[in-house]
């Protein structure tokens, strides 16, 4: 279960920040930059350094004008992810199609997609890898 949730305003504008206090107050911890506009920066550090106070294993970071076009589970299916695979560090929730980043070859996989038994995807390149409740997932190769 997700333990707390985290928003955080930098608008500097009393009337928002009234507004989301009487909107989201007894849902969020809300944190707001009342002075001036501190920028995104500060805001996103500003926010961590919360999280790390509170002492939370994971953190999904979102922002106000990202879209989601799954159903499904994907919180506690990217957490999955993270505990199956400890050196990774980012899940991150993207249709393959939507980038050009390259796809790391899975360890039992050569460069040419094949696998020792043979198996290959629609592509040839990017065989998925799996947790062990059935949750898929690809590495990408670092930038």
């Amino acid at each position: 279960p997700i333990e707390r949730y985290i928003l955080i305003d930098d608008s500097g504008d009393p009337e928002v920040h009234r507004r989301l206090l009487f909107l989201f107050g007894n849902l969020f911890d809300i944190i707001l930059n009342r002075r001036r506009r501190a920028g995104m920066t500060f805001s996103i550090d500003n926010a961590y350094a919360h999280v790390e106070a509170v002492g939370a294993d994971f953190i999904f970071h979102n922002q106000d004008d990202w879209l989601f076009h799954t159903r499904g589970d994907f919180i506690h299916q990217s957490i999955e992810i993270l505990l199956h695979v400890p050196d990774v560090m980012v899940v991150w929730c993207r249709d393959h199609a939507d980038h050009d980043l390259p796809l790391a070859f899975p360890e039992n996989t050569s460069s040419s997609g094949h696998d020792p038994h043979g198996h290959t995807s629609a592509s040839g390149h990017d065989l998925p890898q799996h947790t062990s409740s059935g949750v898929s997932y690809r590495r990408l190769l670092p930038m």
